[in-house]
């Protein structure tokens, strides 16, 4: 998808400054309702787009996986019964110098060229199912791209300051970076492919936001990232999840005041 910056790092920001600006700033919007709340419908839209390409990302490898599944069914194994039965025919032959007297050399070389086929045939099988491994593990490391789904808790230490290294020109400033570098460590989001147009990194956060790394701020307020450019106000996360009842009565709250 094209590089868009959003205002939030998620859609539930996004709504919640929406549902902020309908009931607390009615008059602003019913004078410009396009410009006031279409750049957040754009975000909110851009976001769910970005998922659902990731999506379509995974469903392209829950075939990839039914195809490897599907190619190692058709693996050919063998059992190690006639090893086993050549084995025991070999050890008759050897218990005793007068059991190895009495057989012929010939059987004893039969058995073991037994073995040896059990072996050949054992060992082209599982060449056959380390390929598949294998394809398995390029698929997966294809959707993992370069988040750090593998780094155990004791490790998100050291990834942190690795991270801190390589992005420290375009790092935003504290306690921003740290929040930042955190959620990178965790996988809740991640330094895109491609930069954004000036050539800095920009990052994608799992929810679907996206902001050049050295505009990306975190507000506790809010619980949500968003860029220097922009500052939300705290009072929009008091609008997730209530009641069109609250919202209504708000609003006939607020046109009650205009009037009189």
């Amino acid at each position: 998808m094209a590089f868009r910056q959003t205002l939030f790092s998620d859609v539930c920001g996004t709504t919640d400054e929406l549902k902020k600006r309908l009931y607390e700033e009615y008059d602003q919007v019913a004078s410009d309702p396009d410009g006031t709340l279409a750049g957040l419908v754009d975000d909110a839209v851009y976001m769910v787009g970005r998922m659902h390409q990731r999506l379509e990302e995974y469903r392209s490898l829950r075939e990839r996986v039914r195809e490897i599944l599907a190619s190692m069914e058709t693996i050919e194994e063998v059992g190690r019964e006639k090893a086993e039965e050549a084995e025991r025919a070999i050890r008759q032959r050897i218990q005793s110098p007068q059991a190895f007297e009495e057989a012929r050399a010939e059987e004893v070389d039969r058995a073991a060229e037994s073995i040896r086929s059990v072996a050949s045939k054992q060992e082209r099988t599982l060449r056959q199912y380390k390929d598949q491994a294998l394809r398995l593990h390029n698929a997966f490391m294809q959707i993992k791209g370069n988040r750090p789904w593998l780094v155990e808790e004791e490790g998100e230490g050291c990834l942190i300051e690795t991270l801190r290294k390589q992005y420290q020109a375009w790092l935003p400033p504290p306690p921003h970076a740290e929040h930042l570098l955190d959620w990178l460590s965790r996988a809740r989001a991640v330094v895109s492919e491609t930069a954004s147009p000036d050539g800095q990194p920009v990052v994608q956060f799992e929810d679907g936001g996206v902001m050049p790394m050295s505009q990306v701020r975190w507000d506790a307020d809010i619980g949500n990232f968003h860029p220097a450019s922009f500052e939300p106000g705290a009072a929009a996360r008091q609008y997730r999840r209530k009641s069109p009842q609250i919202f209504h009565r708000k609003g006939a709250e607020d046109a009650a005041k205009r009037q009189g």
